[in-house]
């Protein structure tokens, strides 16, 4: 009989084990998760709601956030939420996560003539051939020697204090070719780099 509890004490550990092992290999980050969705000229409000819908969480924002953004257009196949939403703000509007939330909020913006302190770069390090992400590559700004690093999914993000225009970055990793891409203003700091 103790043979027997003992084999069965060992079956139930072995299948919460497999359990938290599968749970943990399927958590995806919110703004990881890839959908594909087309938008025909809806309000930003309602394609909001289908893309939460699709993603499984909700969108947290004040009402103000939303105030000058037209209405969505376009087909998007296969992308993470992430870029999603950089496709419906133009980079208009910073986004994180938090629990099943995406918080939305206005980036600030500066006035003609007025330096910016600081920029933040974000976007995807790719293979140029079939778009692969690549993780742990590096991406590097030298005049402020600021660098970053991909995460499990290829995205990157830097701050960069006092940016000089126009910003030269570049990605590398072992056993892929190096990449530059220059960023030319503000408006342009989401950026993909192809290896």
């Amino acid at each position: 009989m103790a043979a027997r509890s003992k084999r069965l004490v060992l079956w139930v550990w072995i299948l919460v084990a497999a359990h938290l092992a599968t749970a943990q290999s399927n958590t995806v980050p919110l703004l990881e998760k890839r959908i594909s969705i087309v938008f025909k000229g809806e309000p930003i409000e309602s394609a909001l709601k289908r893309v939460s819908a699709l993603g499984g969480f909700t969108f947290s924002y004040s009402p103000a956030v939303l105030e000058k953004t037209g209405p969505a257009h376009g087909e998007l196949h296969n992308v993470s939420i992430r870029e999603c939403l950089d496709h419906l703000f133009s980079g208009k509007v910073s986004y994180r996560e938090m629990g099943n939330h995406v918080i939305l909020t206005a980036k600030s913006t500066t006035t003609e003539g007025t330096a910016l302190r600081q920029v933040k770069i974000t976007g995807y390090v790719t293979t140029t051939g079939d778009g692969e992400r690549i993780a742990a590559a590096t991406v590097l700004e030298r005049q402020s020697l600021t660098a970053a690093n991909t995460d499990a999914f290829g995205y990157y993000s830097m701050r960069i204090d006092k940016p000089a225009w126009p910003i030269t970055l570049e990605a590398f990793k072992a056993e892929y070719d190096g990449s530059m891409a220059t960023i030319n203003a503000p408006t342009q700091a989401d950026m993909v780099m192809n290896l």
